[in-house]
């Protein structure tokens, strides 16, 4: 990528700066889903770029935002968490995802040119010239605890490097907990145990 290019990446990131507006949170029984379009704001902790003549934003990081994330807590915890986005980078080894101290997972090079990367609006509904340059990510974590857990995206370092991320999702499970009944035959069981012990000690003492 030449340098223009990167003073256009640069130029680009400065429209970026946050409105608010907040994740999507949707619960159904023990399933609660976040999710992030960029349309409009952005509860990331750096904001997004508007596409021209588009509704549809992204995420954009360049040398000037670098990284952003999003924090959650969860009161229970979780069988499972599932993270899911669009990206799309101007070559490999340009981006990054952490979540739950999973420590930095490197996204893969995604098609296309320089060119094709700057006209390129990641999604599964992306059109248009730079259209199919992009890539899907999905992860799952299980058996996690209460808590906060935190998403951060990040380009690597270097100006010529740069991150789009689209349409994240982030979905949690919560751990089933137990019934009353199971926890009422957890002490009845203790208990039997208990006497056994209390008796065969007293047999002991005896002989």
């Amino acid at each position: 990528m030449k340098f223009s290019q990167a003073v256009l990446l640069t130029a680009l990131s400065a429209a970026s700066a946050g409105a608010l507006a907040n994740v999507s949170v949707s619960t159904s029984g023990s399933t609660t889903t976040y999710t992030e379009s960029f349309n409009g704001g952005t509860s990331f902790s750096v904001g997004r770029f508007d596409t021209p003549f588009s509704s549809d934003d992204f995420l954009f990081l360049t040398v000037l935002a670098p990284s952003s994330s999003y924090s959650f807590t969860t009161a229970t915890p979780l069988a499972s968490l599932s993270l899911s986005f669009w990206y799309s980078v101007p070559a490999a080894g340009n981006g990054t995802v952490s979540i739950a101290g999973s420590g930095l997972l490197p996204l893969a090079d995604t098609p296309g040119n320089a060119l094709q990367y700057l006209l390129n609006n990641p999604g599964s509904s992306s059109s248009g010239i730079g259209a199919s340059y992009d890539a899907q990510f999905s992860t799952t974590l299980n058996n996690l605890a209460a808590g906060s857990y935190t998403v951060t995206f990040a380009k690597t370092p270097g100006l010529l490097t740069s991150l789009k991320v689209d349409d994240v999702q982030i979905t949690t499970i919560a751990a089933a907990v137990p019934e009353p009944e199971t926890y009422a035959l957890l002490l009845a069981g203790l208990g039997t145990i208990a006497c056994v012990v209390r008796r065969r000690s007293l047999a002991h003492s005896k002989d």
